[in-house]
């Protein structure tokens, strides 16, 4: 059984920054900036998974090989998957 979200009416989105870096997807905006700042100053309430690149999967992702070589892998990298559930 699948859990469905539920609208907290009280939410309110943090206030983004024109320097923000943003990932826009469909109707989500993610702000990396804001999450990789979460994830500085709570570094214990992330799990931090070792994922070797060739685990990933490439349907909707292309990655630069040539690039991998120049990656600081100090900093995180943050794979979202967001699940779209369409009910009739």
């Amino acid at each position: 059984m699948t859990k469905m979200l539920k609208i907290d009416n009280s939410f309110t989105p943090c206030p983004c920054k024109s320097c923000d870096e943003l990932y826009p997807n469909g109707i989500f905006d993610l702000n990396i900036t804001k999450v990789l700042e979460y994830i500085k100053d709570n570094p214990d309430s992330i799990p931090l998974e070792e994922v070797a690149v060739s685990e990933i999967f490439k349907g909707f992702l292309s990655i630069d090989e040539p690039h991998m070589e120049s990656v600081d892998i100090t900093v995180p990298v943050l794979l979202a998957e967001i699940y779209l559930i369409y009910i009739t």
